[in-house]
């Protein structure tokens, strides 16, 4: 709240948990860095894409679970790769103000609450973190239910953005990740788009997009 400025190129990616962000960071930073990382040079010994080298969460780094995670050691980031790209989990209405009055860019995806739950349940016990163990997933149910969940309720979180994408439509972008997942080109070619990177004709002809959903995909991610 206190140190974060925004540049207007700068690019935000949030979600509730369990929602697709791994796969919305590797699209979106396959997606900008087209120009430097092509997606489709053949992967040889000198080059292979980032994204077969990196986890995406290294590339697309989270603001509050990893910049500012150490507050006894601020980042700098003066001058960071224009634009950035980076990633929240946090509600619209607790995003520093710097954010919300930049010409910066969101990209909100939300999905089905009912896989959200599931996913978000299963990943908690994988955790074995007893004080936030989710005890049996009737008790969790209601607890995700009534709100009581690591960012709050769901149904707020997403009501939030869409209310705000509702007001600023050039400025945040709603993706259903179950759009995403039955027609990645369509959707990938909107994200260009509104990110101001248009898939070129030449491109277009080329397969770029389908090649960013194959790299992109959970096979390669996985």
């Amino acid at each position: 709240m206190n140190h974060f400025r925004p540049r207007d190129s700068d690019v935000f990616i949030a979600t509730y948990p369990k929602c697709g962000t791994t796969w919305i960071k590797a699209i979106t930073f396959a997606v900008f860095n087209r120009d430097r990382f092509p997606v489709s040079e053949k992967h040889t010994q000198s080059y292979r894409h980032p994204l077969l080298l990196n986890n995406p969460h290294s590339l697309v780094r989270s603001l509050e679970t990893s910049l500012y995670a150490d507050l006894e050691s601020l980042p700098v980031l003066d001058s960071p790769p224009s634009p950035g790209i980076f990633a929240t989990h946090l509600p619209y209405s607790l995003l520093p103000e710097s954010m919300k009055s930049s010409d910066s860019k969101i990209v909100y995806v939300w999905r089905d609450p009912k896989d959200v739950f599931v996913s978000l349940f299963h990943f908690t016990k994988a955790l074995k973190i007893d004080a936030i163990a989710p005890g049996s997933l009737e008790e969790a149910f209601d607890l995700f239910c009534d709100g009581i969940s690591p960012c709050g309720s769901i149904w707020d979180h997403v009501l939030e953005y869409w209310d705000a994408a509702n007001r600023n439509r050039d400025r945040i972008l709603l993706v259903r990740y179950e759009d995403l997942k039955l027609n990645p080109v369509k959707e990938i070619m909107a994200l260009a788009e509104f990110l101001g990177r248009p898939f070129s004709p030449e491109e277009e002809e080329s397969d770029v997009v389908e090649k960013i959903v194959e790299l992109c995909s959970f096979r390669n991610l996985s």
